[in-house]
């Protein structure tokens, strides 16, 4: 617990328990997008006794979709003079000529279907380990098919590919039940040079369950109600549909105030309408609904698809239990760690959105488990949690 544990997650997530972990938040290397450094390397399939023999002999350069500031990247990987990314563009390179295992890195496939399937292997090991009250959160974005995808039958160059509901229907094929589709909306999103099409600016966040029966707290993450001057905005944000009784002589009332142009009669209805719904329907605030609105932040470090804290804060407040365990088998940059600590020690001035006083009034004491394959980005995550970890420390 409260440990960075650098390795494969294909190979980790083996080693621990089944049904210990409460929640998970991950998001896996976009599809074909980004190069994440030779230490991200992993063997897929074939047999494992097997001596590999690569075949490299078909390659090409991709241009890379990187999302990060100027400078910052030469810790990891180097001054390269280009942005591109070696991808194996047909269904022989990469592949051991004796038991057809595939050596690549997760989200530089041949074939998006291998994508798919390697996350699918990924996340029913996720589900293992996961407790039959838990959760798991995905943050995956699409990818638009390039020129050197000429063998992709179904997509035609420059066609979005849909990526991230064909990892949710594949993982519903699984055994996943899917309980939401957030959308991320980032209104700090990149420019695109693009002139054929609009500027993408947002990514999904799928919530999944394994049980029909799971933990949640929606009044952590309830906000604040935002009724306008209008009867009917009053009405729709205070359930007046469910107590029909009211709702005759409410329009009455307003509607002779408004031709009247009575303000402070207004004001008292409106008042009392607020009164009267908020205690029959839910005086903690209303449930936040799939749409949410996030800015970016930048990462001054060498990781550069980095979500800011404010993403994983409403998975955990709502779908972890204030002592439960946090899982992120692709950690990156560790922010989901990073978000666990600042909700234990109540920095919530330190989130750029809003956090009910529910959620701040609960003892958290959350744990967290953080899995990275690449061996730089682990001493990023260790630079980051090292004043947090001294602190647990020196608690004890």
């Amino acid at each position: 617990m409260n440990k960075i544990h650098c390795g494969n997650a294909y190979e980790l997530l083996k080693q621990m328990p089944s049904e210990s972990v409460d929640c998970v938040i991950t998001s896996p290397p976009y599809y074909g997008l980004r190069d994440y450094g030779s230490g991200a390397d992993t063997v897929f399939g074939g047999d494992p006794n097997c001596e590999h023999e690569w075949s490299e002999g078909r390659m090409t350069l991709a241009h890379e979709n990187r999302n990060f500031l100027v400078g910052t990247q030469e810790e990891v990987h180097g001054k390269r003079s280009t942005t591109y990314i070696r991808k194996f563009d047909d269904r022989k390179s990469g592949f051991c000529v004796k038991c057809r295992a595939w050596k690549g890195q997760l989200g530089l496939e041949p074939d998006w279907r291998m994508y798919v399937e390697h996350l699918v292997e990924l996340f029913r090991e996720v589900k293992r380990v996961l407790k039959k009250t838990g959760s798991f959160w995905l943050n995956i974005g699409d990818t638009y098919a390039g020129k050197s995808m000429n063998w992709t039958e179904e997509y035609r160059p420059k066609c979005l590919m849909g990526i991230p509901w064909r990892v949710a229907f594949a993982l519903i094929d699984d055994g996943w039940i899917l309980r939401n589709a957030v959308v991320w909306f980032k209104p700090s999103h990149m420019p695109e040079s693009v002139k054929d099409r609009l500027t993408r600016t947002y990514e999904y966040v799928f919530h999944f369950v394994k049980s029909e029966k799971y933990y949640y707290n929606l009044d952590n993450i309830r906000e604040p109600y935002k009724a306008g001057d209008s009867i009917e905005e009053i009405l729709k944000y205070w359930g007046a549909d469910k107590h029909g009784e009211y709702h005759g002589k409410a329009v009455k009332d307003y509607e002779s105030a408004r031709a009247q142009n009575a303000a402070e009669v207004k004001r008292r209805i409106i008042e009392n309408l607020k009164s009267k719904y908020q205690r029959l329907d839910c005086p903690l605030g209303k449930n936040p609904g799939d749409l949410w609105s996030i800015n970016t932040r930048p990462f001054k470090e060498a990781h550069f698809a980095t979500f800011p804290p404010e993403l994983p804060l409403k998975p955990i407040l709502a779908s972890c239990p204030p002592d439960g365990v946090v899982l992120d088998p692709l950690a990156g940059s560790g922010t989901v760690a990073y978000t666990c600590e600042l909700i234990n020690r109540g920095m919530w001035d330190e989130f750029r959105v809003y956090v009910n006083e529910t959620a701040k009034r609960i003892k958290w004491n959350l744990k967290w488990i953080m899995i990275e394959i690449n061996p730089e980005y682990c001493k990023i995550m260790e630079k980051r949690l090292e004043p947090f970890i001294k602190q647990s420390t020196l608690d004890v």
